[in-house]
Parts: C-alpha cells; sequence; structure tokens
C-alpha cells in the first residue's frame, strides 16, 4: 500500500508541474513567433518557418522513435548499469542517424532551396537547421532518460523553461540589433543547443552515464519497439507540418508565412484539451481497471463538455472576426490568411467536439490502432495537400490539414463508441453550448457591424463574451459525477481547493 501511495504523489506531484511548465512553454512559443511575425517581411518570416519545418522532419525521424523507447525501457530497469546501456545505446544510435540527416542538410541546401522549394534564399537556412537535427535528437533522448526514472524537474528546466527563454531572448536581440529572419534561426538554433548542453549536465551529474568504463549495447531490443514509433511520430508530424512543405514547394515562401501564421493562431483551440490530458489519461486508467464503465463515460465527457466550453468564445471569433485577429496580433499582410485560419480552425474545433479519443484508445491498450489512425492520417493530408495546393493556394492546405484533422479524430471517436459506447458529451451539454453559441455570436456580430475591431476592441469582446459565457454556464450547465472525477484530481495534483467551484454549478 505504501509502494502505491508513493506511486500515485509522485505522478500527482510531477503531472501538476508539467502542466504549469507546459502552459509556460507554450505560451512562450507562441510569443516568439508573433514577434517573429510582427517584425520580419512575411516572405523572410516564411523562410524561417520552412527552414524549421525541414529540420523538425528530419529530427523526428532522426530520434527513432526512441523519446518513448527510452523512457519506457529505462522505467523498466533494475540498477543504474541498466539505465547507462539504455542511454549510451540510444544517444549512439541518434548521433549517428542525426549526423548523417545534418549532413544531408548542409550538403544539399543548395539543391533543395533552389531545385525544391524554388527559394535561393533558404539555403543558408537550411544549412543552420542542419546542425540543429543532432542537438534536438540528443535532448530529446537525455530528457527521455530522466522521465523513465520519474523525474520531471530536468525536463521542466530544460525543455518548458531555458529552451523557450533563451530562444526568446536570443531572437529579440538578434532580431533589434539587425540580423533579421537570418539572425532569429541562427538565435533559435543557440538556445536549443544551449538547453541541450544544459541536459547532458544534468545527465552528467546526476546519472553514472559518463563513466568511463564499457556499455552493453542493446540496439536490437530497443529499436525493436522504437522504430514503429518512429513511423507513427512522422505521419503525426506529417498531418502538422506537410503543409508548410508543400506549400513551400508550389508557393512562395510569403505563402508559407501567411499559412503558419493562421496555423499558430489556430492552434490556440488545442490547447486546454491537450492540458486536460493531464488529468484525463491517469483517471480513464484507472476507471478501465477497475472496470467502472459508466464513469469512464462520465469522465470522459466532462473532459470533451469543458474543453469545448472554454475554447467556444475563441472559436466564435476565429469564425466572425478571423481577419481582424490576424491583422490585431499580427499584422496587414496576414488578413490573406482569414479563410485558412477559418479552415483550419474548424478543423481544430472537430477534434476539441470529439474529445480526447486517441488517448482514451491508447489507455485501452489500442497502441495499434492509434498508429494507423496517425499513418492514415498523415497520408490522407499530403495527398490532399497534393491535390488543392497547386489550385487554391493556403486555402487548399488549410482544406487539406481541417479534413484530415476532422476525419482521423472522428475515426478514433468512431472505434472508441464501438468498444466502449461513449459518446464525446451528454445531452444536458446541448442546452449550455446552444445558448453560449447563439449569445456569443449575436454579440460579435453586433460588434462588427458597429465598428471595425483594433486590438484593444478585440480584448474588451473577448473578455465580454467570456463573462457573459462564464454567466450562461452557471445557470445552465449541470455538475456531473465525471466533473467531480477530474475536479479531484485538480485537487489532488495541483493542491487547490475545488470545492467552490462544485457548489457554484450546483
Amino acid at each position: 500500500m505504501d509502494s502505491e501511495e508513493s506511486h500515485e504523489s509522485t505522478i500527482a506531484r510531477g503531472t501538476g508541474f508539467i502542466l504549469m511548465g507546459t502552459i509556460l512553454s507554450t505560451g512562450l512559443g507562441f510569443l516568439i513567433r508573433m514577434f517573429l511575425i510582427r517584425q520580419l517581411p512575411t516572405g523572410d518570416y516564411g523562410l524561417f518557418a520552412l527552414a524549421l519545418t525541414v529540420g523538425g522532419g528530419f529530427t523526428t525521424i532522426g530520434t527513432l522513435g526512441l523519446r518513448q523507447g527510452v523512457a519506457r525501457t529505462v522505467s523498466r530497469c533494475e540498477s543504474e548499469s541498466e539505465i547507462r546501456d539504455v542511454t549510451l545505446t540510444a544517444i549512439t544510435s541518434t548521433i549517428a542517424v542525426s549526423l548523417l540527416f545534418s549532413g544531408i542538410l548542409i550538403w544539399f541546401a543548395e539543391p533543395l532551396a533552389s531545385q525544391v522549394f524554388r527559394e535561393d534564399g533558404l539555403a543558408p537556412f537550411l544549412r543552420v537547421t542542419g546542425t540543429l537535427v543532432p542537438s534536438m535528437t540528443i535532448q530529446a533522448v537525455t530528457i527521455a532518460t530522466f522521465r523513465g526514472k520519474k523525474r520531471v524537474y530536468e525536463r521542466i528546466v530544460v525543455h518548458n523553461f531555458v529552451s523557450p527563454v533563451a530562444r526568446l531572448a536570443l531572437i529579440v536581440g538578434a532580431t533589434l540589433i539587425g540580423y533579421g529572419a537570418f539572425g532569429a534561426i541562427v538565435a533559435w538554433t543557440v538556445g536549443i543547443g544551449l538547453s541541450t548542453g544544459l541536459s547532458l549536465y544534468y545527465l552528467y551529474r546526476r546519472t553514472d552515464t559518463f563513466e568511463f568504463t564499457p556499455f552493453k549495447p542493446r540496439y536490437r531490443t530497443l529499436l525493436k519497439f522504437s522504430l514503429p514509433l518512429m513511423i507513427s511520430s512522422a505521419m503525426w508530424t506529417a498531418v502538422q507540418q506537410a503543409d508548410n512543405l508543400l506549400i513551400g514547394y508550389y508557393e512562395t515562401s510569403a505563402e508559407v508565412g501567411i499559412y503558419d501564421g493562421a496555423f499558430l493562431l489556430a492552434r490556440l483551440l488545442l490547447m486546454i484539451l491537450g492540458s486536460f490530458g493531464f488529468l484525463f489519461m491517469p483517471v480513464f486508467s484507472e476507471l478501465e481497471a477497475a472496470d467502472e464503465f459508466d464513469r469512464m463515460h462520465d469522465v470522459y465527457n466532462s473532459v470533451t463538455e469543458w474543453a469545448v466550453l472554454l475554447v467556444l468564445p475563441i472559436y466564435v471569433a476565429m469564425m466572425l472576426s478571423p481577419e481582424a485577429l490576424l491583422t490585431g496580433v499580427f499584422k496587414e499582410t496576414y488578413a490573406l490568411g482569414t479563410i485558412p485560419l477559418m479552415l483550419v480552425a474548424s478543423g481544430f474545433f472537430v477534434h476539441v467536439l470529439s474529445g480526447s479519443s486517441g488517448d482514451a484508445l491508447v489507455a485501452l491498450g489500442r497502441t495499434r490502432l492509434v498508429m494507423t489512425g496517425n499513418i492514415g492520417a498523415g497520408i490522407l493530408n499530403i495527398i490532399l495537400n497534393i491535390m488543392l495546393i497547386p489550385r487554391f493556394g493556403i486555402i487548399g492546405a488549410a482544406a487539406a490539414s481541417a479534413s484530415a484533422y476532422a476525419l482521423f479524430n472522428l475515426f478514433y471517436l468512431f472505434w472508441l463508441h464501438r468498444e466502449t459506447g461513449i459518446l464525446p458529451f451528454s445531452r444536458s451539454f446541448l442546452k449550455p453550448l446552444f445558448a453560449s453559441t447563439v449569445v456569443i455570436t449575436a454579440v460579435w456580430s453586433i460588434a462588427n457591424l458597429v465598428s471595425k475591431l483594433d486590438v484593444v476592441s478585440l480584448l474588451i469582446m473577448l473578455i465580454v463574451t467570456y463573462l457573459l459565457h462564464i454567466v450562461i454556464i452557471l445557470r445552465t450547465k449541470q455538475i456531473s459525477s465525471g466533473d467531480e472525477q477530474i475536479l479531484s484530481k485538480i485537487e489532488e495534483k495541483l493542491d487547490i481547493n475545488a470545492r467552490y467551484i462544485i457548489g457554484l454549478l450546483r
């Protein structure tokens, strides 16, 4: 019993810290991109975004799926020497592959830039991101080692704090001094390098990894588990990043920049559901293990309903005032991303409406089905982009991405319902959803008719609509057993009292 309580308290404390770290790094990441979009010419920002997309794709493959494989294997090791064997096996594997990819990017930067993307100015950016690939793969492995050891401090410091803060400070400095987009990509790479150096320092100081003794390689067993995950990760990357690559191939860097800005803004809709994941997975897994299927339904409904309600005002704003949002957050030239923003946001909103179906399938042990869904979504996104971008440009890319996102989430939801009977929300949820949608839509429609919205008026509108939204929820949303289960986990993990919230909803 003591062991079980120790494990549960470790998970509770660690997950709460990771949630806060994730919110911090996501916010800083958005600030970095927003700063660059506002400071750089659209085409130059497009080169920056395209180079990072290419580097990110090579990094996903170069990691060889070891981000998950190392964490899983280390957690099952019985001694520090076994952990050392696994860590060094992973590091040597990723170094070999990532150096190969780094060499390809550096050596073939000119033909890739001029013949594939038809952007001669992209070549120096690709050379810089070539040096980024080994750094990112090594950092992924070192953090995975600490994750397997159930240590969250190193991940939060390296990945959630030092990396984004270093990148933000270096990029702001380089850009304001006048080094432009190329200075920004160099600063981004240096920031990643600094955080990777810190991760290696932690590995040196807090493990036996770098002792001067031979290690026992575990290439076959480690890669046998990890390589299928690499395929799944690569396909998920294709869902998220194939758009930028294919826009770069068919269009210009300016279109890449505009699309990336719209995509970045639309991704804000996914933050809430992603944050709920830290609560959903342990709760859903516990209930599944205990065969409490009715409560599984309640918890799934609660997570989905609250995720939808918390992003509903933002989604309505993106649908009714997309141009004002793009020009207010970024600048005037990004008004061309109005339709892409609406399309991508709709695809993401379908994701939110579907709930955490992928996480639920993983909790049920259907990882192969999730991998199949990722592969199918990645292939579908690539095919749709190839079909639509030549004819419709960035609007076609947005339609492709939205369709792929919506379809693979509905695919997961179909299988989840088939196996458990779960639907994403209850009938009683339709009342607050409909009431809030009508009121928020009416407020935004009136505001659009009265005047042209600027940054200040956008902020006022968001505050007003959220206040109205809260009032409607308090009057119409009924507390469920699933809500109580989630709120109890909030109390447990973040050490706060959620009873007042339950009282209000009742």
